[in-house]
């Protein structure tokens, strides 16, 4: 999962706006979620985008490896990880059969896998469709490897990813081979729209304010 977000010197362009808008006195918290519920609305009208074979085979193998060159990391979060993710690198504990691995954390994915790094923030930019002016600078907010076991799935009602523009996410495992379930879901108008990759490297890219799930 790879999230950009503004460059810091659009963040910072954007909150001294903010600063005065509060010294005139902020808004009704009602009036605030209208503006966030809209905003997250046109985003919304552009649907996710397909990446067939957005990874290589054996692109998908050296970030696994890459990945599990971590050795196991303490993580926080749920304490009863199931047996089939206890020897799994990761930072944090969604639920027993769900954790994550943060491969942005200091500059670490970039610099040792250089040229799909490259590869990626091209995909994400170049794509049909409104993603936004191509002139515009983003940088990479996080890039994240979850795992599951048998049950887990992203399950959170409403989830989006917050702080972010732009998300693609991409199947690392072979589906039907090395796993079952686990299809990536959005929604429109309310209802829910299945993506199911075909194979290993597919991807898909989405607004980050969309919702989402990932099935069991």
């Amino acid at each position: 999962l790879l999230c950009l977000r503004p460059s810091p010197a659009q963040v910072l362009g954007r909150r001294r706006p903010a600063r005065r808008r509060a010294d005139r006195g902020a808004p009704p918290p009602r009036a605030a979620d209208r503006r966030r519920d809209r905003g997250a609305a046109a985003v919304c009208a552009v649907s996710p985008w397909n990446l067939a074979g957005a990874f290589s085979d054996p692109s998908c193998k050296a970030l696994l490896a890459h990945a599990a060159s971590f050795g196991r990391r303490r993580s926080s979060g749920h304490g009863a990880l199931g047996e089939e993710l206890r020897e799994v690198p990761h930072d944090v504990c969604f639920s027993g059969s769900h954790v994550a691995l943060y491969l942005h954390r200091g500059g670490q994915l970039r610099a040792a896998l250089p040229g799909l790094h490259a590869k990626l923030l091209r995909a994400m930019r170049a794509q049909p469709g409104d993603w936004g002016d191509p002139s515009s600078p983003l940088r990479v907010r996080c890039i994240e490897l979850h795992s599951y076991s048998r049950g887990g799935g992203l399950l959170e009602a409403a989830h989006r990813d917050n702080g972010s523009v732009l998300t693609l996410s991409v199947l690392l495992s072979a589906p039907g081979r090395e796993h079952a379930g686990g299809e990536f879901v959005t929604y429109a108008e309310g209802a829910p729209v299945l993506h199911a990759a075909q194979g290993r490297g597919d991807a898909l890219l989405f607004h980050s304010e969309r919702l989402h799930n990932v099935g069991t």
